[in-house]
């Protein structure tokens, strides 16, 4: 297996900075915040992520993804809440879709 260089390392985290912002967007949460919230940020990240300055201010792989991976798990949840919202469980039915409707789907 070859070795990762430097260069590739970096391109991770700013890849996984970029997915925990667009995340963060996404929920409308600050960043900084939440990275403070779940304590995977120290008083400098943070300080760093509420400048808005240029730089990569989370450098440690596992804990951005971690913050990632925890902004997904909220992401993932407030889409299923609004999926329970639009497709209300017909209790008389009990069933969520009507099986007449065969799109083709192999689940």
């Amino acid at each position: 297996m070859a070795r990762m260089s430097a260069q590739m390392l970096n391109e991770c985290r700013v890849d996984l900075y970029d997915l925990c912002a667009g995340l963060a967007g996404t929920l409308q949460v600050d960043l900084a915040d939440f990275a403070a919230n779940i304590g995977m940020a120290s008083a400098r990240e943070i300080a760093a992520i509420k400048s808005g300055e240029p730089c990569l201010p989370i450098s440690s792989i596992p804990r951005l993804a971690i913050i990632m991976l925890r902004l997904q798990d909220r992401v993932n949840a407030a889409y299923f809440r609004q999926l329970q919202d639009v497709f209300a469980f017909d209790e008389a039915e009990g069933k969520f879709f009507d099986p007449s409707e065969d799109d083709d789907i192999p689940f």
